[in-house]
């Protein structure tokens, strides 16, 4: 069955490329003027920081585009990523992008075209893609026979750096993209595609193949009717240096082949009146190689070619009630089956021994995933005030593996159900009732892993209110929830115990209006949780650590001036943790273990200008203290900024 999916396939991707003569207008990495994306102005800079725990991250993005009445037209794109990782060391790594591309009319539908293309890559830490570096130079025509159809083909050369080495040789690149294509009054023909081959060296190349080719219908947007069905097939061809004795002095050539062939189907049908039918189908394979150049004595990897294919398939059908009254309902079900096998082919002369071991490893990595799932969410009008949402699935998972002494084969019960009311007080306050349960039951086929088998039951409740005035607004929430783990043989197996999470949180945002436009803007967060041994049976706790957290911000900003708001304010947080211990006589005594708290001045500055151009600035200053001692200052900074020219 696998053998013929992969095969039809294959025919499909191959008449793809054929038909991709009429397809939609797609952004291939060197064609000249790529669609820009659609939040992104064409002429503009954008650059700022941001900070995610102890990761510091740098952007600078730019786009410009110049189309010139004698037929020049000028594109460049460039994008630059920087992170910087702080541990007990500092990692560091730079990602840097440059694209720079003009053509020249020569006539109504052929062009001249030029373009240069810069990449580079640092990491501070000792990894296999440490450095590496890509400068190249391409020239050729761009042919436009009909106001569908455009195509490029270009010839250059390109530097390449990786690791220390240099090296350089010819590129050729080719493009096809095109508009949808009517077929009749709504059905729509598109698609694209490009190659590309690079020969680095005498023993390294680079080629990419990317086809896609669609077919779509377009009736109405008040019509559930829809047809969509897209063949897409990528082939990827990769030699790099590779440090395989862990040394950067030693370097091998790593080659790997990736072919993927995706087919994306969906159907809708209106059926009779408010019902309407609905179909996807998604089918992903996958073919891929790893081997090296020549083999290392003392690695054998470097001699095989470890192969992993792979076969995906998804399909998700479901039902539709929607009428004028605002009743929705949505049922269906979703069979997903994902099949991995990995093989082992011996390229150069191995011991079978070494043979044997890798075949073993790989032969490990091989299985099957099946999962079937329901699914129902309805939105229910109780009356002009009153909203019911309900949305629960119920999804049977199964996982196996060949081998033997694999024992990872399990199964996976998962229960859930979200049941939310929403009731509209006045046009100002609106209040809304949560709650929800998950219910997961996992169970490992083989004996070995058995103890761990559990069941996993979360119960969460969540009131909020909404409340919007001219001049006050506050959105409080609190939340209860209690995730209990329960193993299932607690009571035979003495160092399994079952265990538990229990919070209470609350969080809230409120801004005061004040008169001549200052305003007060207040954000409040507090949790207490806990852990704890739990005994199911009895339904029994016995603490372990419970913490308390706090976090409030406040800040005053005064009226705009020229579209420019600045806000001033503090800071505070505050992590409590306690341990329960043990005293000889048995009871429990409750003990303060870490007190953590920061506090600090913080800045707020947003402006938004009439030519569009966008500023946001926060930033403060926080003194970090642990059991009241002082042990860190911290400046954080955060910015985002789009100039527009």
């Amino acid at each position: 069955m696998k053998s013929i999916l992969i095969s039809l396939f294959i025919c499909l991707s191959m008449c793809g490329s054929f038909v991709t003569l009429y397809g939609q207008n797609s952004t291939a990495f060197l064609s000249v003027f790529p669609a820009q994306d659609s939040i992104i102005q064409p002429n503009s800079l954008r650059f700022g920081t941001d900070k995610l725990a102890n990761t510091f991250i740098f952007s600078n993005d730019a786009d410009a585009s110049i189309y010139g009445k004698n037929g020049l037209n000028f594109f460049m794109r460039q994008r630059y990523r920087g992170t910087i990782m702080r541990t007990s060391t500092t990692a560091v790594r730079d990602d840097q992008g440059i694209h720079i591309a003009a053509s020249q009319n020569i006539s109504d539908n052929l062009c001249f075209i030029g373009q240069v293309l810069w990449f580079t890559t640092k990491d501070s830490r000792s990894i296999a893609l440490q450095s590496a570096q890509k400068l190249g130079y391409y020239g050729g025509l761009g042919f436009k026979p009909n106001n569908y159809v455009s195509t490029e083909a270009l010839i250059g050369y390109e530097n390449n750096q990786q690791l220390g080495v240099q090296a350089g040789g010819i590129s050729t690149y080719g493009m096809v993209k095109i508009k949808p294509i009517p077929l009749n009054e709504n059905l729509f023909l598109q698609g694209n595609g490009y190659g590309t081959y690079t020969s680095i060296d005498d023993n390294r190349h680079s080629s990419d193949a990317d086809f896609r080719v669609s077919c779509f219908n377009y009736i109405s947007p008040l019509s559930n009717s829809k047809l969509l069905i897209d063949i897409h097939s990528t082939l990827l061809n990769r030699d790099f240096y590779s440090p395989v004795l862990g040394s950067f002095d030693s370097l091998s050539i790593e080659r790997r082949l990736e072919q993927r062939i995706m087919l994306n189907t969906e159907l809708g049908l209106d059926i009779y009146g408010p019902l309407s039918a609905s179909m996807q189908l998604q089918v992903e394979s996958a073919d891929i190689d790893r081997l090296y150049r020549q083999p290392i004595e003392g690695v054998p990897t470097t001699s095989v070619n470890r192969n992993l294919e792979e076969l995906v398939i998804s399909l998700t059908t479901s039902l539709h009630v929607k009428n004028l009254h605002g009743i929705k309902h949505q049922a269906g079900l979703t069979i997903y089956s994902r099949d991995e096998n990995n093989s082992v082919q011996k390229v150069f002369d191995l011991a079978s021994i070494d043979e044997n071991v890798i075949r073993k490893q790989e032969f490990l990595r091989d299985n099957t995933t099946n999962r079937i799932r329901f699914f129902e969410q309805s939105t229910l009008p109780l009356s002009a005030q009153d909203t019911l949402l309900f949305n629960g699935s119920a999804s049977l998972l199964q996982y196996n593996t060949p081998s033997t002494d694999n024992n990872d084969d399990r199964d996976e019960q998962v229960l859930i159900a979200n049941l939310d009311w929403i009731h509209r007080i006045s046009p100002s306050l609106t209040m809304s009732l949560s709650t929800g349960i998950q219910n997961t039951h996992l169970v490992f086929i083989k004996s070995q892993r058995s103890a761990l088998n559990n069941w996993n039951r979360i119960i969460r409740f969540s009131p909020s209110l909404h409340w919007i005035l001219n001049s006050f607004e506050m959105h409080p929430r609190c939340e209860v929830m209690a995730n209990y783990t329960v193993y299932d043989f607690e009571n035979l197996i003495g160092d399994t115990k079952s265990f538990s999470f229990r919070q209470i949180s609350y969080k809230d945002s409120i801004i005061y209006r004040l008169s001549k436009g200052y305003e007060i803007e207040t954000r409040i967060f507090a949790r207490l949780f806990d852990r704890g041994m739990l005994s199911w049976s009895e339904f029994s706790e016995t603490p372990i650590n419970t913490s308390t957290e706090q976090f409030i911000k406040m800040l005053i900003f005064v009226p705009s001036v020229n579209g420019i708001r600045t806000g001033i304010g503090v800071r505070y947080y505050a992590l409590i943790q306690k341990n329960v211990l043990i005293d000889p006589l048995g009871q429990n005594a409750l003990q303060p273990n870490v007190l953590t708290t920061s506090i600090g001045p913080e800045m707020s500055i947003q402006a938004q200008f009439s030519n569009g151009n966008t500023l946001q600035f926060q930033g403060w200053y926080e003194w970090q203290y642990s059991n009241e001692k002082l042990f860190r200052t911290l400046p954080n900074i955060l910015l985002q900024s789009s100039i527009h020219f």
